[in-house]
């Protein structure tokens, strides 16, 4: 057998034994720390889009992990437990659209049953209007009311990638990027499957969150922005919109926040020691 010919055969048994998909080499590449470090700070200007999605368990670790059988409930607690999986998948951030200008965040969150929000972030504040009433809400604390928070100037998900966690280079779907290997907070509230006790009563309303392990984040070489954040539980795919966008508050969204800065104005004045 020549050589030529044993290199046909093994390249086409590669080819079988990934289930008649091409094996494409996509191996982690150690190297040197990039010369630019990569920074959470958001380009003025950037509009960008989020989608995020649950990982399944691998297959090896489904096995080790024999999966309790569901308890038995009565016909009560069952409608208790669909009202709470609605409750919880209306919560439930599958991604979302966002732009960042001039110290104004705007955006507009995806929940699950493809319920929309849109809100806006600046000075400290979390404007929205309230769906069910059409009134306007300003939130001053996190975690707000219309979602999570992951920052106004930064991508506050991934404040955690520094050099010290940085692994090398690696390709992500197409994408030569540099990747960092850390611990980040989840996107999604953690599920809470019903104990032997049964589900959780209807008055449950605080929706726990987990803390992340074994998370990857993947930054694209050439623009140094977020291309992906893979997490135990969820994956975060980025895709870049603009890099020259401009937003602004809504005028009733301005008109409150002017009031509200005069108002702190004023306090500060009144109490204010002469030195």
């Amino acid at each position: 057998m020549t050589r030529s010919c044993a290199s046909a055969i093994a390249a086409a048994l590669l080819f079988f034994q990934a289930g008649g998909r091409a094996v494409e080499p996509d191996r982690l590449a150690t190297t040197a720390i990039p010369p630019v470090p990569f920074s959470a700070e958001i380009p003025d200007g950037l509009e960008w889009e989020v989608a995020i999605s649950p990982r399944e368990k691998s297959e090896k670790t489904s096995e080790k992990v024999p999966v309790p059988p569901a308890p038995e409930i009565d016909e009560a607690a069952a409608k208790r437990l669909s009202i709470y999986r609605e409750r919880l998948e209306a919560r439930t951030v599958r991604g979302f659209r966002a732009c960042y200008a001039a110290g104004i965040r705007k955006e507009i969150l995806t929940f699950g049953r493809n319920v929309k929000l849109e809100r806006y972030l600046k000075s400290g504040r979390i404007f929205y209007t309230d769906a069910a009433s059409g009134r306007l809400v300003i939130d001053f604390r996190e975690p707000s009311a219309s979602g999570p928070v992951w920052g106004v100037g930064t991508f506050r998900e991934l404040s955690w990638v520094c050099a010290d966690r940085y692994a090398g280079v690696q390709s992500f779907r197409g994408k030569k990027c540099h990747v960092y290997r850390g611990q980040a907070r989840p996107a999604s509230p953690v599920i809470l499957e019903p104990d032997r006790k049964g589900p959780p009563s209807e008055k449950a309303e605080d929706i726990p969150w987990g803390q992340g392990e074994g998370t990857t984040a993947f930054i694209d070489i050439e623009t140094l922005l977020p291309v992906a954040m893979e997490m135990p539980g969820e994956t975060w795919i980025y895709k870049i919109i603009a890099l020259h966008s401009t937003v602004r508050l809504p005028d009733l969204y301005a008109q409150k926040l002017e009031q509200l800065e005069k108002r702190g104005e004023k306090l500060r004045n009144k109490y204010r020691v002469n030195q």
